[in-house]
């Protein structure tokens, strides 16, 4: 194996180079007390590593009814005493289903490699070179259907996509090894119309604009081509980086990072009131290029990182809220409205700002796009950390993924501490609590939501049951 390399917050791109290449390596993802590893042998993911014991080989065979819980206990003994794992050893044994375990290890595979994927927290390293897989079951699959099956879930935000795909005005065109890297794909009647779209004649904006209501689906699909070579910009070789982009300076950022607090929509951007749609697009894009806080997470400027992560959520929403005809209507007229009256000085409008964020927050987590959801509610707290209902709907948002739940007690802590009346805090804690089984914990978060109404009868009846159980 070669030397570990750090690549970033988006280490897809840099495994999709190994893949394409057909070549081997490691991608290694760190949260916390977290590892999981994912070895890629030949351009094709073979095993995913865990340290979560939830997440081992031998705990899927048992909930996939494989083995049984005296049955794994015997295996695990046996495959310690002979250096090998319990799905290796169950491999080598007669009457083994060996299709159905492979499929079993294969969908595990399949589910931890795409959540290393779907990941932006975290240290991402990784190492090429063949890895050690010594006394392993091995079930290889190609690893390019999987990063562009990646490349269409929700858990990246849109915009982030659009970044990531590059300029408006980029001409996707067929890559000569199109056909070898679409094996394994399946090649739904979406996808067929953007790859016969993208010919090296077209526009991005005249491939994924034809119809406002797939334009999200039609970007995710070009990003996921680009990403495993299918397409490439028309006249330019593929390269591995995100695409060049000039050094930005620290005088640079404060002005603008400055100009912007306090700043409407139009201004944020760079733009006039009477902008067309496609000056909002193409503005969003540069922004989103040059000051994406991905770039800022280590170098010179990283010390300026808080200041652009808060400069960049008010230019999302100022992309968000001017893409969109209906909400840049409203936005007008409500803004018309505030200059007609009393003058806001610039830290209402970033109340203001944050209060977009936080009503965006509850309908995509209405809509259970939960990523996006966390991450408008991360801009409102970035712009307004005082409103216990921000902190609320965040941990009420991260409690539902089972590997951000102490970042969601965090969160929810933080709520009751602004508010120490906030019922549904406790209650949501109670809950966190108790399906992270600590009862006692539990017991005292539903003690207090009594205290603040004593009529609740949720409470109570959960109450009840906590002490009957430990009684």
């Amino acid at each position: 194996m070669t030397s570990a390399v750090a690549v970033g917050q988006d280490p897809v791109r840099a495994l999709a180079e190994v893949a394409i290449e057909g070549a081997s390596g490691v991608l290694t993802r760190i949260r916390g007390k977290q590892r999981r590893l994912a070895c890629i042998q030949d351009g094709a993911l073979v095993h995913v590593a865990s340290n979560a014991i939830e997440e081992q080989v031998d705990q899927y065979l048992v909930r996939a009814g494989l083995l049984t819980h005296p049955a794994r206990a015997a295996l695990l003994a046996e495959a310690r005493s002979q250096g090998c794992t319990v799905s290796a050893l169950l491999a080598a044994r007669p009457g083994t289903d060996r299709a159905e375990l492979e499929r079993i290890v294969a969908e595990r595979n399949r589910e931890l490699f795409l959540s290393v994927l779907d990941g932006r927290d975290g240290e991402f390293r990784l190492e090429r070179g063949t890895p050690n897989l010594v006394g392993e079951f091995i079930v290889p699959q190609a690893c390019l259907p999987l990063l562009f099956r990646h490349a269409q879930r929700p858990t990246r935000p849109i915009e982030e996509v659009r970044v990531r795909i590059g300029p408006p005005n980029l001409r996707p065109a067929p890559a000569e090894e199109a056909e070898s890297r679409l094996q394994g794909i399946e090649l739904s009647p979406a996808v067929r119309d953007v790859l016969a779209l993208c010919d090296g004649t077209r526009g991005l904006s005249e491939i994924v604009a034809r119809d406002p209501a797939v334009e999200d689906a039609a970007l995710r699909i070009v990003f996921g081509l680009l990403l495993i070579g299918a397409i490439e910009p028309a006249g330019e070789p593929r390269t591995t980086t995100q695409g060049r982009v000039e050094a930005v300076t620290r005088n640079e950022v404060s002005a603008r990072t400055g100009r912007a607090i306090g700043a409407d929509h139009y201004t944020v951007l760079g733009l006039k009131p009477d902008s067309a749609q496609e000056e909002v697009r193409n503005a969003y894009y540069f922004l989103a290029r040059r000051y994406h806080p991905d770039r800022f997470r280590s170098g010179d400027l990283q010390d300026l990182l808080a200041d652009i992560e808060r400069y960049f959520s008010q230019v999302t929403e100022a992309y968000n809220t001017l893409i969109d005809a209906e909400r840049r209507r409203a936005y007008d007229e409500d803004a018309a409205s505030r200059a007609s009256g009393p003058q806001k000085d610039p830290q209402q409008d970033m109340q203001y700002l944050a209060k977009q964020n936080y009503g965006r927050g509850r309908q995509l987590a209405e809509r259970r796009q939960y990523t996006e959801a966390v991450r408008s509610f991360e801009n409102a707290i970035l712009l307004d950390t005082s409103k216990a209902p921000y902190h609320l709907e965040l941990g009420r948002v991260l409690a539902l993924h089972p590997l951000r739940r102490g970042e969601a007690e965090a969160a929810l802590n933080r709520a009751v501490e602004i508010d120490p009346s906030l019922v549904d805090g406790y209650l949501v804690l109670g809950e966190l609590y108790q399906r992270t089984d600590r009862p006692e914990d539990a017991a005292r978060m539903y003690r207090e939501v009594l205290r603040w109404e004593p009529d609740h009868a949720e409470a109570a009846s959960t109450l009840r049951e906590l002490q009957r159980g430990r009684g």
